[in-house]
């Protein structure tokens, strides 16, 4: 990767755009933690299911 140097003026502004480094990095373990948290309530609402349609499927068999 090619390295130049950038005014402190266009650097300043994208900091103000962006946010600083710990900022952004703030901000992805926050989205992270959502996927996290979204996932494992899927999973869980998955299991869930599973274990009511083997409940069903004893119930049919013991019937």
């Amino acid at each position: 990767m090619e390295k130049h140097c950038r005014p402190i003026e266009d650097v300043i502004s994208e900091t103000e755009h962006k946010g600083t480094l710990i900022e952004r990095l703030v901000n992805v373990e926050n989205r992270v933690l959502n996927v996290c948290l979204q996932l494992e309530a899927e999973l869980e609402m998955m299991k869930k299911k599973k274990e009511e349609e083997n409940f069903n499927l004893k119930n049919k068999l013991d019937s």
